[in-house]
C-alpha cells in the first residue's frame, strides 16, 4: 500500500539532518596513489565516485514482505536466475512463519547472497502511534532482533503497510523520521519516504523505484510495461538508479508461472547489478558521502584521501568505484591497484575493516538494575539499564573470554524523549572482569514515571573477530 502524498511543503525546510554524512557514521582514511602520463595530467586530474559499481548501469533487486513461508519458493525462483532480494520481516518469534522452524526459515532466505530487512516487531502501521517512543521501539527493536537471528547487519526497512504518513496530520511523517534516523537504517524500500516536509533529502537514505507485477495475480505483460516505463524515466534513475520487484509471495498456480517469466525474461543482465537492498545502500551512501581530497602532487603522481565509512556501519564489504581520468597505475595504501578501462579504480575496504561475524541481543525489558545476560560468545555478558536520578545510561560489560575486547565502537541509540538521537562514543578497550560505560543523556531530566527505550549497539574485536551486541533497555 503506497499512502497518499498530500502534505504541503515548507518553503525553507527545516532538516533533521546534516547534508554531509547525514547520519554521522563513523570514517577511516585510504590513501590512493594515482600515476598518470605527465605532470599536467596529473596536476588537472578530478577523480570522483562512480553512481554504480563498474559497467553497471543499473541496480535490480527483489522486495518481498511479511513472515510469509511462501518466501521460500519465491526464493527458489530468483535464485535459480540470478536474482538477489531482500526478505523484509517481522520478529519471528512474535510472528513465527507457519509450519515451519523460524531458524530454517531465515537460514534458507538467506542463502544463495539473499538478505533480511526490517518490516516492525508487530507489522504496526506507525502513522497510527502517537507515541514517538513507541515508533523508535518498534523500529529499533526490529532490527535488532534480526541482526542477531541473522548474525549479519540489518540496514533496509520497509514500513508496514507503507504507512509513514498520515493525512490531516502533518507532524506524523516527521516523527516517523525523526525515529527512522536514530536506527541506523540506510535504506527504505519507499523511495518517497525522504522528502523536504519530514525534513530529509534523497541523499540522507537509498530508496526504490517498484515494478508491481501483482501479487496473486501476478502478470507478465504488468511487469514488462511497467519495467519500461521505469526504464523510460531517465530522470528518476539518475537520481535513484534502484528498479525493485515486489511486494507480497501470495501468487496463485498461474501467478507462479508468470512470476518466472518475469525472472527469466530479465535474468543475467550484464549491465544489470543484481543486489540486495543491503548492498545497494552500502555503495549509494558512500557515492554519496564518502570525501576525496587531493593532498599533494609531484610530477606524475597525484596523491588522494579518501574517507570511508566503514563496513560496519554501512551494513556490506561493497566496493567503492572511482573515476580516475587517464591514470596509468594506482596504489591504495601502497598496494597496487588494478584500473579497469577507461580510467575506473575499484577501492575495497582496507583488510582490518571487517563486518561483524556474531551478533547478540540482549533485552532488559523491565529496566532491572545491574542486569546481565549471555551473548553467543562464551564468557561474554552485557547488559544495558536506565538510571533516572542521574539521568544514565549503565552499559554493563562482564569480559571473561581470556581476549580483551579491542577497539570498541558504542552507539548509543536513545528514545525520542532525548533531543539527541545518536551518541557515538570510542570506550578504551575493554579488559577481562567487568567494565561498565556511564552514558550521561543530554538535555534535562525524563520526566518521572516514562518508561522510554534505549539501546546501545557495541562493536568490537576479540581475538581477530569482529562481534556485536545490542544491548536493549525497556524494550
Amino acid at each position: 500500500m503506497i499512502p497518499p502524498e498530500k502534505q504541503p511543503e515548507q518553503t525553507e525546510p527545516d532538516f533533521l539532518l546534516p547534508r554531509e554524512n547525514p547520519l554521522g557514521l563513523r570514517g577511516y582514511d585510504q590513501i590512493v596513489k594515482l600515476t598518470y602520463p605527465d605532470g599536467a595530467s596529473a596536476v588537472g586530474c578530478r577523480i570522483s565516485a562512480a553512481p554504480l559499481p563498474y559497467r553497471k548501469k543499473l541496480a535490480f533487486s527483489c522486495r518481498w514482505d511479511d513472515n510469509n513461508p511462501a518466501h521460500l519458493r519465491m526464493h527458489g525462483l530468483m535464485c535459480r536466475y540470478g536474482f538477489r532480494g531482500t526478505f523484509y520481516l517481522n520478529d519471528l518469534e512474535l510472528i513465527p512463519p507457519e509450519g515451519i522452524a523460524p531458524e530454517v526459515f531465515l537460514g534458507e532466505l538467506l542463502s544463495g547472497g539473499c538478505a533480511a530487512g526490517a518490516h516492525g516487531v508487530r507489522h504496526a502501521s506507525l502513522a497510527e502511534l502517537t507515541d514517538s517512543d513507541e515508533i523508535f521501539r518498534e523500529l529499533g527493536v526490529c532490527r535488532a532482533m534480526l541482526e542477531a537471528a541473522c548474525s549479519a547487519p540489518v540496514t533496509a526497512h520497509a514500513f508496514a503497510y507503507g504507512a509513514y504518513c498520515r493525512a490531516g496530520d502533518p507532524g506524523a511523517g516527521r516523527r516517523i523520521a525523526d525515529c527512522f534516523t536514530r536506527c541506523g537504517f540506510l535504506h527504505e524500500s519507499y523511495g518517497n519516504f525522504p522528502a523536504p516536509e519530514r525534513g530529509l533529502r534523497s541523499s540522507d537514505f537509498s530508496g526504490e523505484h517498484w515494478i508491481l507485477p501483482g501479487d496473486c495475480d501476478t502478470s507478465f505483460s504488468l511487469f514488462r510495461q511497467r519495467l519500461e516505463e521505469r526504464l523510460a524515466d531517465s530522470r528518476a534513475l539518475e537520481i535513484n538508479p534502484n528498479l525493485t520487484v515486489g511486494l507480497h509471495s501470495r501468487q496463485n498456480g498461474d501467478g507462479w508461472r508468470e512470476m518466472e517469466q518475469c525472472y527469466s525474461a530479465y535474468a543475467f543482465r550484464p549491465d544489470w547489478w543484481y543486489c540486495t537492498a543491503g548492498d545497494y545502500c552500502a555503495y549509494r551512501y558512500e557515492y554519496h558521502h564518502a570525501e576525496i581530497r587531493r593532498l599533494s602532487v609531484s610530477g606524475r603522481e597525484a596523491v588522494w584521501r579518501v574517507r570511508r565509512l566503514p563496513p560496519a556501519e554501512l551494513g556490506g564489504e561493497v566496493p567503492l568505484y572511482l573515476h580516475c581520468g587517464n591514470a596509468v597505475s594506482a596504489e591504495a595504501d601502497t598496494a597496487p591497484v588494478s584500473l579497469f578501462p577507461g580510467g575506473v579504480m575499484e577501492l575495497r575496504h582496507a583488510a582490518d575493516r571487517k563486518l561483524p561475524r556474531w551478533i547478540s541481543t540482549i533485552s532488559n525489558r523491565d529496566n532491572r538494575s545491574g542486569f546481565s545476560g549471555k551473548t553467543r560468545m562464551d564468557g561474554l555478558s552485557a547488559g544495558l539499564s536506565f538510571e533516572p536520578r542521574g539521568n544514565l545510561l549503565l552499559l554493563k560489560v562482564l569480559n571473561h573470554t581470556g581476549e580483551e575486547l579491542r577497539n570498541p565502537a558504542l552507539s548509543a541509540r536513545l528514545s525520542p524523549v532525548c533531543r539527541t538521537g545518536v551518541l557515538r562514543l570510542s570506550p578504551e578497550d575493554l579488559p577481562q572482569g567487568e567494565t561498565v560505560v556511564r552514558i550521561e543523556l543530554p538535555g534535562g531530566k525524563i520526566p518521572s514515571g516514562a518508561r522510554p527505550f534505549f539501546w546501545c549497539e557495541l562493536d568490537f574485536s576479540a581475538g581477530g573477530i569482529p562481534g556485536r551486541i545490542h544491548a536493549l533497555c525497556n524494550a
